[in-house]
């Protein structure tokens, strides 16, 4: 997933993000904790090491089992405000993390992107 978000990164010119340990911890922690919820929204607070100055989140939901980055990205890029996220110059780091499950009783697979301003 991190190599399809700095791909379209690159191609818009901006460069690519670093991965990051706890901000990939922190995705995926609120991915397994949106499945066992059964709840797909965002939280009054991203919860992400105290060490980011500043922090942004997209989420993705789709149903079926296989991850499909390049489908999620897609996605991203097509809504106004997840694009803004994406392909914000104020990024330097990212983690991303995913749960598949049942979700609304369906096999369904949440994508958690959280990143990060030092």
């Amino acid at each position: 997933m991190v190599r399809a978000i700095n791909k379209v990164r690159v191609s818009y010119g901006l460069t690519a993000l670093k991965r990051s340990d706890s901000l990939h911890r922190s995705s995926s922690r609120f991915a397994r904790q949106l499945m066992v919820r059964d709840v797909f929204a965002h939280g009054a607070r991203i919860a992400v090491a105290g060490r980011f100055d500043w922090a942004g989140e997209n989420l993705e939901l789709h149903y079926g089992w296989r991850p499909r980055p390049r489908y999620v990205v897609k996605r991203w890029l097509a809504s106004p405000a997840h694009r803004t996220v994406l392909l914000s110059n104020e990024w330097r780091w990212v983690g991303v993390g995913l749960s598949r499950g049942v979700f609304s009783s369906s096999t369904a697979t949440i994508w958690v992107g959280h990143f990060g301003r030092v």
